[in-house]
């Protein structure tokens, strides 16, 4: 909502079923105005458990953002073939042997179609003044990680920032952080007011105060520059606590999952 606000057109893309996980109703409340879905597609390529693979997906996705656009404009694509049981109807680069090597093959196929997405932009007359983010929605066991589920490593995933409108390039941020801290750092690159994303905060604020917080089926996990807490609280037991000041991300982790179950409950 906050995108249209300030005069964005806002659109949303995905070769899936826009109903599971209950997608659209959340998005038509935050504010998108127009979206494409499975159904956009023909049904020859619903050739995965989850809808459309990638390359017919994000072709579509460029078909749309050809040559000049409305400007500004705020479009978000969730592709689905890196998802688990990882099925498309190309050459798997790793074999499909083990379920590791689809998973490897599966996030190639994926990368090189993303790829050539950031190719096709870079040639098209918006592209200078656009920014291009790069966010998995939630993580999952790979071939480096088969530990418990709830462990720290299985929920941390990547965030890449391209596009013409970046003034620095090439550079590596390592703040701790999530997902629900971008709508607080794109605010903020827009000089606007971000005091409604009360659960965000800055991605490039290199403070000390650095925390990113994930929840997993009865438990949550807050990580810091200086420890890890993970915590049960339907066993009302600590999973992991590891390095110092654990006991304020402790008391950090329960304050954030108390509060965001009272928004939720005061949204209903």
């Amino acid at each position: 909502q906050k995108m249209i606000d300030l005069g964005y057109a806002t659109s949303f893309y995905h070769g899936g079923d826009l109903n599971f996980g209950n997608m659209n109703t959340y998005l038509r409340n935050a504010g998108i105005t127009n979206f494409i879905d499975g159904t956009d597609f023909d049904q020859k390529d619903w050739n995965s458990k989850w809808g459309v693979h990638d390359r017919v997906f994000m072709k579509r996705f460029e078909n749309d953002l050809k040559g000049n656009q409305k400007e500004p404009f705020f479009k978000i694509a969730l592709t689905l073939t890196s998802h688990e049981p990882f099925e498309f109807p190309e050459e798997y680069k790793f074999g499909k042997d083990t379920e590791e090597n689809k998973f490897r093959s599966a996030h190639a196929y994926t990368d090189k179609v993303i790829g050539d997405f950031v190719a096709f932009a870079k040639k098209q007359p918006w592209y200078d003044n656009t920014l291009i983010v790069i966010l998995s929605d939630h993580g999952h066991r790979s071939p480096k990680h088969n530990g418990v589920f709830n462990s720290p490593k299985k929920f941390k995933i990547p965030m890449l920032w391209l596009g013409g409108a970046l003034n620095k390039k090439g550079i590596e941020i390592s703040t701790i952080a999530s997902q629900v801290d971008l709508p607080y750092t794109l605010l903020d690159l827009l000089n606007t007011s971000n005091r409604e994303v009360i659960f965000s905060k800055n991605i490039f604020n290199s403070s000390d105060k650095q925390y990113a917080h994930y929840i997993f089926n009865k438990g949550y996990g807050t990580i810091s520059k200086d420890g890890v807490f993970v915590y049960d609280y339907m066993g009302k037991k600590t999973i992991l606590e590891t390095g110092k000041n654990t006991k304020s991300l402790d008391s950090l982790g329960k304050a954030i999952t108390q509060n965001a179950f009272q928004d939720f409950l005061m949204r209903k």
